[in-house]
């Protein structure tokens, strides 16, 4: 029945001039962008626009079902979204905050950040009452975790804190905050509150329990290097190659908050926390395993040894950190090693 109406409706348009073929010749275009105006505006009340939106919308739905194409995901996402208000149920309201996601993915994929952070944002906005996060915890902090990032990736720096903290408000476990934290951090250092951003990952690294000095003895950072020089005693540097998965998702964690206050030390040139946190983050490898992040942590070793004046050693740990890079499926840790080999070890 809908179809016949919109050939019928197509053919009579398209006879009156008001559309006309797109260059795919399987598609129609309005002849003008004022034609486009004038129709949308001859719906006067806008209860009546947005009604029609959610016709069309669900319209949409229906046919991305059964044919899952990129561009009807977006058409009927957008339609639904700014009918929303008129939603009948609970679970067509969820329905489409999971629809926002998958377009939001898509668009992610695209490069298109900003389309990105507008549908989690239009997610958000429909995941309103205080009873949705009880009802549909996981499916909100996805969903918050998600718009924080894309958020902070677009500079919408305000937002994406925003987000973050409502994200700390609900949360039920610690693991649930690792991630709004990390982005806090990250925001925090973009916008050039170094000194809170260190604070504030040294903190995240105390909860998950690799406690840091924020100004360490210098025999402190001795006794850790004798620490790692004790564990990699019978081991040869090639047997990094080869150390087991890291399995653990806390120790996981920890790698990334380690690898940022790396970073962020690098750039305000903190020659107390780089020295304790690269140790750290090695020790960790050899403890409990490879993650994508320990290609960083052996370039850093390296670059130590460098500084202790064992040049040969430290040429040989930036091989392995691009050894390892090159071995590994994930690109994450890619230009931080980088740029720590070939401007150091080499």
């Amino acid at each position: 029945f809908y179809e016949e109406c919109t050939q019928a409706a197509i053919q009579e348009a398209d006879v009156e001039g008001l559309i006309g073929k797109a260059v795919s010749r399987s598609k129609y275009k309005f002849s003008h962008d004022l034609v486009h105006k004038s129709c949308y505006e001859d719906t006067t009340l806008d209860i009546e626009r947005h009604k029609l939106h959610l016709l069309v919308g669900r319209i949409l739905r229906a046919f991305y079902t059964s044919r899952p194409e990129d561009d009807l995901l977006f058409a009927a996402v957008d339609h639904l979204n700014k009918g929303s208000h008129y939603l009948d149920t609970d679970d067509e309201r969820i329905d489409l905050v999971q629809l926002n996601q998958k377009a939001s993915e898509k668009a992610r994929a695209r490069l298109a950040l900003f389309s990105a952070a507008n549908f989690s944002s239009k997610a958000i906005d429909i995941l309103k009452f205080e009873h949705d996060w009880m009802n549909h915890y996981d499916l909100l902090l996805h969903v918050y975790n998600d718009a924080a990032e894309l958020n902070f990736a677009c500079g919408r720096f305000d937002l994406s804190l925003r987000r973050c903290l409502e994200i700390h408000r609900h949360a039920r476990s610690l693991e649930d905050k690792l991630a709004a934290s990390y982005i806090r951090i990250e925001v925090l250092f973009s916008q050039k509150k170094i000194f809170e951003a260190i604070q504030s990952c040294l903190a995240s690294l105390s909860s998950l329990g690799e406690p840091l000095a924020e100004k360490p003895a210098s025999f402190q950072i001795l006794a850790e290097w004798r620490k790692t020089k004790a564990m990699m005693k019978g081991l040869k540097p090639e047997s990094l190659l080869s150390l087991p998965t890291m399995q653990c998702h806390i120790k996981r964690h920890t790698q990334r908050y380690l690898s940022l206050l790396v970073n962020m030390c690098f750039s305000v040139i903190n020659d107390k926390i780089l020295p304790m946190a690269i140790l750290k983050m090695f020790q960790n490898a050899l403890a409990f395993g490879n993650c994508d992040l320990t290609p960083f942590s052996i370039a850093g070793y390296g670059m130590l040894c460098t500084f202790l004046g064992s040049c040969d050693e430290a040429a040989k740990y930036g091989r392995l950190a691009i050894q390892l890079c090159e071995k590994m499926e994930s690109n994450i840790c890619i230009p931080s090693t980088y740029a720590i080999v070939y401007s150091t070890l080499h």
